[in-house]
């Protein structure tokens, strides 16, 4: 939590009552992805003024100062994940039937391709987003079940 704040601060920003609601929902969000909207109706239970553009604004500042990530859904509402340095640079599995959102511990290969990428380009990768669209177990069993009966 210090380091949030050390951040607002030293990027010309105060720590406000709404973001600290924000950053917390943020903090005890159980899958880790939440949109705009979701964090907006949690945090009205704790603050009925709390508007949505603060929470968008908000948002962007985290996201500006690198304190959480922006996964952008094709052709839907961006979701934001808490980063916690370069082990948050992962794949994500998107389900195109129900949008869950399921991401990889593992980075795969990652860590090589910046490498090369440094090395071959005099290129510093500062963010890589890795989205592989397709359908969850839960769904594909429940059109298993449809196709069946």
């Amino acid at each position: 939590m210090k380091k949030f704040e050390v951040l607002l601060k030293e990027n010309g920003y105060k720590m406000t009552g709404q973001r600290q609601i924000i950053w917390n929902i943020l903090l005890e969000s159980q899958d880790g992805y939440l949109s705009p909207k979701e964090i907006w109706e949690i945090a009205r239970q704790k603050d009925k003024a709390l508007g949505i553009s603060t929470v968008y604004r908000s948002l962007q500042i985290m996201d500006e100062l690198g304190i959480i990530r922006c996964l952008d859904k094709k052709d839907e509402i961006s979701k934001y994940e808490l980063a916690s340095g370069e082990d948050t640079i992962h794949p994500h599995l998107i389900c195109m039937y129900c949008g869950k959102i399921i991401g990889v511990a593992e980075n795969l290969f990652v860590s090589d391709s910046n490498a090369i990428i440094h090395d071959k380009y005099n290129f510093e990768v500062r963010d890589i987003q890795i989205k592989y669209y397709g359908i969850c177990s839960e769904c594909a069993r429940k059109s298993c079940e449809k196709q069946v009966v």
